[in-house]
């Protein structure tokens, strides 16, 4: 199959020989229909798709796929942090890594050792870089950024149309949406949390220890308790987070 081009967010048309035929009264017909752009599209490029995508891209041979993304540019805005329960595509990208925990409630608190399984910090510009470095590598498949959706996929003839905020049609075989949902769903429990970087003129932090739960932060109407994970005796990342 042809592959996408790998710059601006229009994908090329291209036709290729395909040919059905159909019985009439006259006679026979031939219809030409035309087949999809790519094989695979992907909506978004966050976590979800680029993990797709840069999994694809790192195979021999990958079905031709276009990952959509809206915005115009990656920037380190987040960390992902995870117990690592066994090896991982991903351990290598990590910057940070706690061999023990403690918990705080009532003004208690519970140290954990926990080497076998570590939990460890990887930034998003890691990540970006090797994603769409070796999306990069591989011609059939392709990221294209700046190019909005701007309604849901539809299905007509066995094919995927995805119209795109510049008033493209982009078709595939198939697709995948990673994007949030655009309407929240209903739940019995809601997650709120935000994070910093917080720095200071002085030692204050253990960077052997990542604080994962302090309850002791006051919430009249949930469930509210602090993450402190040090990077060093005067860096860590805070997040409050509500229940």
């Amino acid at each position: 199959p042809p592959s996408a081009p790998r710059s601006g967010c229009v994908l090329a048309r291209t036709t290729r020989a395909c040919t059905s035929t159909s019985l009439a009264s006259a006679g026979s017909t031939v219809e030409r229909r035309r087949l999809p752009d790519v094989d695979l599209l992907i909506l978004g490029g966050g976590l979800a798709g680029l993990s797709l995508a840069e999994r694809l891209a790192s195979s021999s041979s990958p079905p031709t796929t276009c990952v959509l993304e809206s915005r115009t540019a990656y920037r380190d805005d987040r960390t992902w942090c995870s117990w690592r329960l066994a090896r991982g595509r991903y351990d290598a990208l990590a910057t940070e890594s706690w061999s023990r925990f403690l918990v705080r409630a009532g003004g208690r608190e519970a140290r954990v050792e926990c080497a076998d399984t570590p939990y460890q910090m990887i930034p998003s510009a890691a990540f970006y870089d090797r994603a769409t470095a070796a999306i990069a590598a591989n011609p059939r498949v392709t990221l294209e950024l700046g190019c909005a959706v701007s309604a849901e996929p539809t299905l007509a003839a066995g094919v995927w149309q995805v119209e795109t905020a510049a008033g493209r049609t982009v078709t595939a075989q198939h697709v995948v949406d990673t994007r949030p949902p655009r309407r929240r769903p209903p739940s019995i429990l809601w997650q709120s949390f935000l994070g910093d970087f917080v720095h200071t003129d002085r030692d204050v932090f253990d960077p052997t220890t990542a604080v994962l739960m302090d309850f002791d932060a006051q919430c009249d109407d949930g469930v509210q308790f602090v993450y402190v994970l040090p990077t060093s005796p005067r860096e860590a990342l805070v997040e409050t987070t509500v229940f």
